[in-house]
C-alpha cells in the first residue's frame, strides 16, 4: 500500500526551505539522541552487578555451550539465545561489569535509531523523533535494559520486529516483500529465542496478520501472515520449553500488591519517559488513548496512523494482560512491550500537535489551549524533575562488590564460611568472589550448587526448614575450624515464592547462637546487604 504524502505532520514542514535540508535536519536529531543516549548510559556500563546479572554470569561462564544449557535449564527459566551470545562474547571481552554489560549498552543505544526508523515509517518524521526521544531517556531503558540479562536485547528486536512487520505488511513490490518477510521471519524467531515475551508479541502480530490477509488479499499480507507463521513453526521447541515451565513460573512469581487500577498504572508507568510525575503521565495516557478511540468513531475512518496506532495498542494491552495473568514484575517483563508503547505514545502526540495547529473554531479554542497547557506542564514538568531521578538512579545497583571487598580486608585469619541469606543474593557474592580461597560460599537452601539459588518453594516450606539449615552451617564451620560471616538483604520480602522470613529466621538464630563482633551495611538500589561476622559459639 502506497503512503500517502500527507499522511502526518511532519516536523520539517515546519522549517522553511528544501526537503533535503528537512531530512538533514531530521537526520542531525537522530545522530544528537543516539549520542545522549549513548552517554546518559556510560555510567551504567560500571556500578556492582546484583543477583540477576551474577546468576547470568554463573550461567555463561561455562567452559562449553553445553554447559551453558546445562546452568541455563538448572538455574533460567528462559530461552537460550542471548546467554549462547553472551557465552561467546566474554571469550572475547572477559568477564568484567563492562564487558558484561556492553552487549545491552550496545543494544539499546542501537535501538534508539531504530524507534526513530520504526516511527517515522508508520507515522511521521516527528512522530520517529518523539519515539526515538522516549527510547533516548526512559528510565527503564537506562536501567533494567542495560543490565548484563536479556532485556536489551529484547527491546531491540521487538523494535526489529514491528518494523519488518510494517515494512512487510506494506510491500508493494515483490521484491521488497520478500526482503521485509524474510526479514519478519529471523527477527521473530530471535525474540521468542530470547525471552518467553516474545510469544505474546507473536500473538497480538498474528492477529493483525490474519485481519490483513482478509481485508486486504494482497500478496504482501498474505506473505506476512505466511512468515510469521513459519516463525511459529521455527519457534515450536521454545514454545514446548515454555509451556513446561509455565507451572514453575506461575510459583516464582514476583508478586503484586495493590488494586487492579493502581497495577495497571504501574504498568503504564513502565513506559514513562520520565521517572517522576507519573500520575500526571498515567492520567494522560488513558485520557489520550480514549480521546484518540473516540475521535475514530466520529469520524468512522481508520487513516495509517490509526490502524498503526491500534497495532500498537494491541501489543501493549497484551503485553499487561500477560504480564497479570502471570504476576511478573512490571519494570523487568515489558520490555518485549515497551517499542510498540513508545511508537504508540509518539503516535499520540503526532495526532494531538496536529490538531493543536488545524485551524480551530471559536468553541474549540478554550479545550485547545487548556490540551496545550497539559502537554507542556507534562513535558517542561517531566524534563525539570528528570536531572533529580537520573542522579537517583547512579548509585550502586548491589552492596555486593563493596560486601566483597570488605570481606577481604577484613583479615579473618580462619576459613570463612559466608552464608547468604537469603540465598538469592548468593549470585552476586559468587561473582565477586570468583577465584577467591579460603571462601566456602553457601546458599541457605541451595547447598548443592551454592552459586545458584533454589527454584524450589517447597523446599523451604517443609517442617524443620531452620533447624536442618542451623545445624548444616553449624556442622561446616565446626568441620573446617571456619569462621561464620553471613552476607544478609533484610529488604528481600520474598523471591521466587519463598519466605524470606525463613531466612530472617536462621539470621536471628545464628546471632543468638554466636554473638556478633562485628556488622556494616552496604547500599544498593536493588540489593542492599549486610555483613554480619559471628562470633565464637556460647
Amino acid at each position: 500500500m502506497a503512503r500517502p504524502s500527507s499522511v502526518a505532520l511532519e516536523v520539517g514542514a515546519l522549517v522553511e526551505g528544501p526537503p533535503k535540508l528537512r531530512v538533514t535536519i531530521a537526520s542531525a536529531a537522530v545522530v544528537a539522541l543516539v549520542v545522549l543516549g549513548a552517554i546518559l548510559r556510560l555510567p551504567f556500563l560500571t556500578p556492582g552487578l546484583w543477583r540477576d546479572e551474577g546468576s547470568t554470569y554463573a550461567v555463561v561462564s561455562a567452559p562449553t555451550l553445553g554447559g551453558v544449557i546445562a546452568n541455563l535449564q538448572y538455574n533460567e527459566q528462559t530461552p537460550p539465545l542471548y546467554y549462547v551470545m553472551e557465552h561467546l562474547w566474554i571469550g572475547l571481552a572477559g568477564t568484567s561489569e563492562v564487558a558484561l554489560r556492553l552487549p545491552s549498552f550496545v543494544c539499546i543505544v542501537a535501538a534508539i535509531a531504530l524507534m526513530y526508523a520504526l516511527g517515522a515509517y508508520v507515522g511521521s518524521r516527528f512522530t520517529g523523533t518523539i519515539a526515538a526521544t522516549i527510547a533516548a531517556i526512559a528510565p527503564l531503558s537506562l536501567t533494567v535494559a542495560m543490565e548484563a540479562r536479556a532485556y536489551g536485547p529484547v527491546i531491540l528486536l521487538a523494535g526489529i520486529t514491528l518494523y519488518a512487520f510494517a515494512r512487510s505488511s506494506d510491500a508493494t513490490e515483490h521484491n521488497a516483500s520478500v526482503k521485509w518477510s524474510l526479514g519478519l521471519i529471523v527477527a521473530m524467531t530471535a525474540l521468542v529465542a530470547t525471552h518467553f515475551t516474545g510469544f505474546v508479541v507473536f500473538a497480538a502480530l498474528m492477529i493483525v496478520a490474519v485481519v490483513q490477509a482478509k481485508v486486504r488479499r494482497s500478496e504482501a499480507s498474505l506473505r506476512t501472515f505466511a512468515s510469521l507463521a513459519v516463525a511459529g513453526v521455527l519457534a515450536l521447541p521454545f514454545l514446548f520449553s515454555m509451556l513446561q515451565h509455565l507451572r514453575t513460573f506461575a510459583s516464582m512469581a514476583d508478586g503484586q500488591n495493590g488494586t487492579t487500577i493502581s497495577r495497571i498504572a504501574d504498568h503504564l508507568n513502565a513506559f514513562s519517559p520520565f521517572g517522576a510525575m507519573q500520575a500526571q503521565i498515567d492520567l494522560a495516557l488513558e485520557i489520550g488513548t480514549l480521546v484518540w478511540l473516540a475521535s475514530i468513531v466520529v469520524r468512522r475512518r481508520l487513516d495509517r496512523q490509526d490502524r498503526w496506532g491500534l497495532v500498537m495498542l494491541l501489543i501493549v494491552v497484551f503485553g499487561i494482560v500477560a504480564s497479570f495473568k502471570m504476576q511478573m514484575a512490571p519494570e523487568r517483563h515489558l520490555s518485549a512491550y515497551e517499542p510498540a508503547a513508545w511508537t504508540f505514545v509518539a503516535l499520540l502526540l503526532d495526532r494531538f500537535v496536529r490538531w493543536l495547529l488545524q485551524p480551530a473554531k471559536r468553541w474549540e479554542l478554550p479545550l485547545r489551549v487548556v490540551t496545550a497547557l497539559a502537554i507542556l506542564y507534562i513535558g517542561v514538568g517531566g524534563l525539570a524533575e528528570y536531572p533529580r531521578m537520573y542522579r537517583g538512579l547512579l548509585g550502586p545497583i548491589s552492596g555486593g562488590e563493596a560486601l566483597a571487598a570488605s570481606l577481604d580486608s577484613l583479615h579473618i585469619q580462619e576459613p570463612i564460611e559466608l552464608v547468604a541469606i537469603p540465598d538469592s543474593v548468593g549470585p552476586t557474592l559468587f561473582y565477586y568472589l570468583r577465584g577467591t580461597s579460603g571462601v566456602a560460599l553457601r546458599g541457605v537452601g541451595s547447598w548443592e550448587n551454592p552459586q545458584f539459588y533454589s527454584i524450589e518453594p517447597d523446599y523451604w516450606l517443609r517442617p524443620g526448614f531452620e533447624r536442618a539449615q542451623l545445624a548444616l552451617i553449624d556442622g561446616y564451620a565446626g568441620a573446617h575450624h571456619a569462621a561464620i560471616v553471613l552476607a544478609v538483604d533484610r529488604n528481600t520480602i520474598h523471591f521466587n515464592d519463598m519466605p524470606a522470613g525463613r531466612g530472617k529466621q536462621i539470621t536471628d538464630a545464628l546471632e543468638r547462637a554466636y554473638g556478633v563482633r562485628y556488622e556494616r551495611s552496604f547500599p544498593g538500589r536493588r540489593e542492599p546487604l549486610d555483613l554480619i561476622v559471628l562470633g565464637n559459639p556460647r
